[in-house]
C-alpha cells in the first residue's frame, strides 16, 4: 500500500492536510477520471483485516475488458 488512508481525526480540522492527503490517496483515480476512464475495485482483505481493494482500470469504452481482468484477478486472489 503506497499511502494508508488517514484517520478522520487526523485530517478533519486541517484543510491543507486533508487536501494533500486526499491528493495522494486518490492520485491514480484522478488520472483515470481525467482521461474519462473507468475502473473497478476487487476487495482483497482477509477476513477480519482492514478493507483494501485492488483497482483495475481502463480507458473509456473498455468496460468488458476491465470486467475480464477483474474476474481473472479475483480468481488469482481467491481461487474462484
Amino acid at each position: 500500500v503506497a499511502v494508508r488512508a488517514p484517520l478522520l481525526a487526523d485530517v478533519q480540522d486541517d484543510t491543507a492536510r486533508f487536501i494533500a492527503t486526499n491528493g495522494l490517496v486518490l492520485r491514480n483515480t484522478t488520472v483515470l477520471n481525467f482521461l474519462d476512464g473507468c475502473a473497478l475495485s476487487i476487495p482483497c482483505q482477509a477476513p477480519g483485516d482492514l478493507p483494501v481493494g485492488l483497482s483495475v482500470g481502463g480507458l473509456h469504452g473498455a468496460d468488458e475488458r476491465i470486467f475480464q481482468v477483474g474476474r481473472a484477478g479475483e480468481a488469482c486472489l481467491w481461487g474462484a
